[in-house]
């Protein structure tokens, strides 16, 4: 049986003071992941988080998630595990 949702990427910190996070990419490259503007915390499609912008960091990728606008919600975030949609 197929998965639904694939495994992309771990929220490995957090970057600045205005809640953007720190993405280990799974996939391909950081510009595949830079394409996906809505991931989900779970494999069930539940836990939606959404980029506002991302970009390639060296091999990690930097991302705004929409909603959380401190550090103190982007710690939260930390090692989450990131998953899309096939």
């Amino acid at each position: 049986m197929k998965k639904n949702f694939l495994e992309v990427g771990k929220i490995v910190g957090t970057h600045g003071v205005r809640g953007m996070v720190r993405i280990q990419p799974w996939c391909d490259s950081a510009e595949f992941f830079c394409a996906l503007k809505k991931v989900f915390l779970d494999d069930a499609g539940k836990d939606k988080l959404t980029f506002t912008k991302s970009s390639p960091h060296g091999n990690v990728v930097i991302a705004a998630v929409k909603g959380v606008d401190s550090i103190e919600e982007a710690e939260k975030l930390r090692n989450k595990v990131i998953y899309m949609d096939r």
